[in-house]
C-alpha cells in the first residue's frame, strides 16, 4: 500500500472562513479541536524538548514508510519550513489543500493519510491501515475517548471517481466513514496547561517523545553547546537545550524543559516549568510552572479544616511561600512567571493583567488564588485573585 500524508498546521486565528483542514458537510464532520497558539504561533511550530511538534510528527511519519509528506497551513501568515511539499496560503487554503491532493493521486499514491495539528497523537500506523483494509472502509477516522480526533484514512480511488473539488468529495465520503477507536497517548494542546503535560509525559516516557540531546546524568540531557555552570543545580528530569547557558548558583527544578539558545542569569530559580527558545531569564527570578487548576492542598474538603503538616509543592518552596498556619480552610495557588514568558498565564490572570494581552510581560510577575466551598455545593466555590504588584482582592461567587 503507496501511503501519502498531508499534515495541516491549525489556524494562526487570523484566516477568516477556515474552521478546519477537513472537510465540512453538515455535521458529518466536526474540528476536534481549537487551534492553540503559543507565543503567537500555531502550536505545531514550538519546540518540544529541542525538536518542533510539526518536526517530530513527520519523522514519527517517516519512520513508519510514509516518505510523501506534504505540509500546508491554514493561516496565511504562518511561517513553515520545508518539508517536501509545502504550500502557503498565497491563494486559499482549499485550493492549495486540492492542488496537494491532486499531486498525490497523480504520483500514484493509493491511500491518503489526512492529519491536523492541533492534537499530538501517537497512533500506531499500520494498525490503523490494517483495520481500515479488513473493514473495506473507504474512509477510517481514528477516535479517542474524548471524541474524533483530525486524523483520516482515504481510498485514494474513492476521491479519483467522484465529482466537483476534493474537498466535495472527502465531504460526501465522511458519513459513511468507519471508526478507529484508539487508545494510546493523545493530547489535544488545546490549553497552555496541555503542552506542559506533554513535556512531562515525555520525561516520564508516557509518550514516544524523546528529548534530543545526550543523556548526561540518568534523566538529564542537554543538546549541544549549552553549558551549566557548577555551581549550578539541575534536578532530573531536565532538559537543557543547544547553545543555552545555566548561570552560577542557579537552581532548575525536577521536570523542567529550558529550550535552545536561553540564558538564565545567576541566582535564578527554576521550578517545574517551560521556557521557550530565545529567552533571558534575569538574575534572582523565580519561575513557577503552576498553571490555573493546579490548586493545593487536595481535594477541596467542604466547610472543613484540611491539614497542611505534609510536604508543600515544589513549586511553593521555590517561590518561598509559607502558609502561616497548619490547616486551611481553602486551596490556593501561585501562578508565576518571568519576563517575556506567558505560556502558563491562565484566563484569571490574563483579566488580573489586561495590559498584557497580546504582549510579552516586561518583567517577571505572579497572582495568587484561593478557593473556597462554602456553601458544600463544589459546582461553583467562591474565589479571591490577587496580583503580585497589587494589595486588592477581587472576588467571584462569594459565600458559594
Amino acid at each position: 500500500m503507496y501511503i501519502g500524508a498531508i499534515v495541516t498546521i491549525a489556524g494562526d486565528g487570523r484566516t477568516e472562513g477556515v474552521k478546519a483542514s477537513l472537510p465540512v458537510r453538515g455535521s458529518a464532520f466536526k474540528q476536534s479541536s481549537a487551534s492553540q497558539l503559543i507565543l503567537g504561533s500555531p502550536v505545531a511550530f514550538s519546540e518540544l524538548l529541542g525538536q518542533s511538534l510539526l518536526d517530530r510528527v513527520v519523522q514519527r511519519l517517516r519512520g513508519f514508510g510514509i516518505e510523501q509528506v506534504s505540509v500546508i497551513s491554514e493561516g496565511a501568515k504562518s511561517k513553515l519550513a520545508p518539508i517536501d511539499d509545502l504550500s502557503s496560503a498565497s491563494n486559499t487554503f482549499w485550493s492549495a489543500w486540492d492542488s496537494v491532493v491532486s499531486q498525490f493521486l497523480n504520483n500514484g499514491i493509493d491511500t491518503l493519510l489526512l492529519v491536523r495539528m492541533g492534537p499530538y497523537v501517537e497512533v500506531d500506523i499500520p494498525e490503523l491501515v490494517h483495520f481500515h483494509r479488513e473493514g473495506a472502509h473507504s474512509v477510517t477516522q481514528v477516535y479517542d475517548d474524548k471524541g474524533p480526533l483530525d486524523l483520516v484514512l482515504v481510498d485514494a480511488a474513492e476521491l479519483k471517481a467522484g465529482e466537483g473539488s476534493f474537498r466535495s468529495r472527502l465531504s460526501a465520503l465522511l458519513p459513511h466513514r468507519g471508526r478507529y477507536r484508539f487508545s494510546g497517548y493523545s493530547n489535544r494542546l488545546q490549553e497552555p496547561a496541555d503542552f506542559r503535560q506533554l513535556v512531562n509525559d515525555a520525561f516520564l516516557t508516557r509518550c514516544a517523545v524523546q528529548p534530543l540531546g545526550r543523556e548526561v546524568r540518568p534523566g538529564i540531557w542537554m543538546g549541544d553547546y549549552s553549558f551549566v555552570d557548577d555551581s549550578a543545580r539541575v534536578d532530573a528530569p531536565a532538559y537543557i537545550g543547544t547553545g543555552t547557558r545555566i548561570g552560577p548558583s542557579c537552581a532548575i527544578g525536577g521536570s523542567s524543559a529550558i529550550e535552545q539558545g536561553c540564558e538564565v542569569d545567576c541566582g535564578t530559580t527554576i521550578e517545574d516549568c517551560c521556557i521557550f527558545p530565545g529567552t533571558y531569564v534575569g538574575m534572582g527570578t523565580m519561575d513557577s510552572g503552576c498553571s490555573e487548576g493546579d490548586y493545593w492542598p487536595t481535594p477541596l474538603t467542604t466547610r472543613q479544616q484540611m491539614d497542611i503538616t505534609g510536604p508543600k509543592p515544589a513549586r511553593w518552596t521555590a517561590l518561598r511561600i509559607q502558609p502561616g498556619k497548619g490547616s486551611l480552610w481553602c486551596q490556593y495557588e501561585v501562578i508565576a512567571g518571568p519576563a517575556g514568558l506567558s505560556a502558563n498565564m491562565g484566563a484569571i490572570g490574563r483579566s488580573l493583567y489586561p495590559e498584557y494581552a497580546g504582549n510579552v510581560p516586561p518583567k517577571s510577575w505572579y497572582y495568587i488564588l484561593a478557593q473556597c466551598d462554602w456553601d458544600s455545593s463544589s459546582t461553583v466555590n467562591a474565589l479571591w485573585s490577587v496580583r503580585g504588584d497589587q494589595s486588592s482582592l477581587a472576588v467571584t461567587n462569594e459565600q458559594r
